[in-house]
This record gives structure tokens, C-alpha cells and sequence, in this order.
């Protein structure tokens, strides 16, 4: 029992690379422990207390089921959220998008205003935009029954207050004016799903994230009418959005907007930022 840790790690590199693996492995073994220091994880009476657990953990993390599932918890930004198969993990580059608009608001000053997020999935965007501005007033729009039930018991886990509204996007109207809106919806194209990773198609949910080869832009093109009907003038929209559609994306908004591109981490075209004119 002694070498389990090590043996954990050296199992997860069959399908992970040696960094991964060991990262993994140490949160698995310090929610399973709930112990924070890696030198605790070599206790034999703790690793024979827990083996059924962790390697019952090793055995999902095999089938390729994301650790996020496992442990039913995933962290965004300052907030701890709950995920399951109904939800989207959340990504670096979605915190990024979060980031852009908080940046923006603190450098104009703005903290109470009204914004709605499109697509909310966990609700990670609209919880961490609440816990950054306590006075705004946050709307938060999704398809998904099981999602909604996801993103509402994180708002409760964070403390934050969001007006949650279940409804198809494509059905969606409201008489509401807002000063931002915020979306991470789906993009990726049906033709890339063969490039993804098997924890990401076979646990996470397939409607959160392709669109047609058809029509990719289609939820850009409802997120413009939203915009041109209900986003105040000046008002900003925040999207993430697929690197190869940027420049379509951007192209979409046309005179009525004036709208740039900004990059990710890895000098992706990853957001579209437009602010109304008209």
C-alpha cells in the first residue's frame, strides 16, 4: 500500500502525460485524504483506509471520465462549483472572457448595471460576475432543466443572487434593456469532434458544444439579434468563440457595432468584443 501514489501516477501516464498525471493524482488523493500537503499521501493507514475510493477514482479516471465528475467539483475564477454530466467543465479561456468584461467595468467604474448570460450551462460566468459586482443585476439564460438545477445550486453555494430563466435561446424575448451581454455558446464544429478529447465526448454534454458545419455561426447570429433588440446603446457584448469563425464572428456586427478581436493564453482568436453604436 505503500507505493499506491506512486503506482497511481505511474497508471495515469498510460493515458496522460507525466505532469498531468501527477497533478491529477495529487488532487484525487487530496479530496479522497482530504489531507492539502503531498507528504501526507504516503500514509499506508490512510491510503488502506481509502483504497477502495481511490482506486474505484482510478478506474473512471481510465474509462476517461474527467476527475472534475468524479469529485462532483470544479473551481472558476474565485468560485467552487458543482459539475456533473449535465454541465460543461469549465475552461481557462471562458475564465479569460469573464476576466476582459470585469477589467472593462472596474476601468469605467460601472458596478451596478444589468447584463445577461447566454448559454449559462454551470452558471460560472453569471456567479462570477455577481460575486465580482454584488450590485448588479444578473440574468442568466438556459435550455437545459438539468443544467438550470446545476447553475442554481451553485449560485446558492456562492451566495449570489441570479435570475435564472429556463428557455430555449432561439425562442427567447424580453422586454428588458441590458448593458452587457456574455456568452460562451456553442461552437466547435461537428467535423472537429474528431480531434477531441474522449473525456470531453463521451461525459460532457454534446449540445453544449457542436453546432452544425452548416450553419457554425448560428448562435452569433441570435446573440446579434439580441443585441440589436434588447442590449442598450454603448452597451458591450462578450463572446468566446471559435478561433477559425473569429473574423466571421466580428464581421457579423457590422456598421451598427464596432467590434475587435482579443486572443487567449495561447495567442488564439478566442473573444469577440462589441460595443453598440446605434
Amino acid at each position: 500500500m505503500t507505493n499506491f501514489y506512486q503506482q497511481f501516477i505511474e497508471t495515469l501516464s498510460l493515458i496522460y502525460d507525466k505532469d498531468e498525471a501527477i497533478a491529477i493524482t495529487n488532487l484525487a488523493f487530496e479530496k479522497t485524504l482530504n489531507l492539502p500537503s503531498k507528504n501526507d499521501f504516503y500514509q499506508p493507514h490512510l491510503q488502506q483506509k481509502y483504497f477502495a475510493q481511490l482506486q474505484n477514482c482510478l478506474f473512471r479516471l481510465l474509462a476517461n471520465e474527467p476527475l472534475q465528475h468524479i469529485l462532483e467539483e470544479s473551481f472558476f475564477l474565485n468560485c467552487k462549483l458543482k459539475v456533473n454530466k449535465n454541465v460543461l467543465i469549465p475552461r481557462p479561456e471562458t475564465e479569460e472572457l469573464v476576466l476582459l468584461f470585469i477589467k472593462a467595468a472596474n476601468e469605467k467604474n460601472i458596478s451596478s448595471f444589468q447584463i445577461i448570460d447566454v448559454c449559462s450551462g454551470s452558471g460560472c460566468i453569471a456567479i462570477a460576475v455577481a460575486k465580482a459586482f454584488p450590485k448588479a443585476t444578473i440574468f442568466a439564460l438556459e435550455k437545459s432543466e438539468k443544467a438550470l438545477s446545476v447553475a442554481k445550486e451553485n449560485a446558492l453555494t456562492n451566495q449570489v443572487e441570479i435570475n435564472f430563466l429556463q428557455q430555449d435561446f432561439f425562442d427567447f424575448a424580453s422586454n428588458e434593456k441590458f448593458d452587457f451581454i456574455i456568452s460562451n455558446p456553442p461552437y466547435i464544429k461537428e467535423d472537429e469532434m474528431k480531434s477531441m478529447d474522449k473525456n470531453v465526448l463521451l461525459f460532457e454534454p454534446q449540445e453544449a458544444l457542436f453546432v452544425s458545419n452548416q450553419t457554425p455561426l448560428i448562435f452569433y447570429h441570435q446573440l446579434k439579434k439580441l443585441a440589436d433588440e434588447n442590449l442598450k446603446q454603448q452597451g458591450l457584448i462578450y463572446l468566446e468563440v471559435n478561433a477559425e469563425l473569429a473574423n466571421e464572428v466580428k464581421n457579423l456586427f457590422g456598421e451598427n457595432y464596432s467590434a475587435i478581436i482579443q486572443h487567449d493564453m495561447f495567442g488564439k482568436s478566442r473573444f469577440v468584443i462589441a460595443v453598440k453604436n446605434n
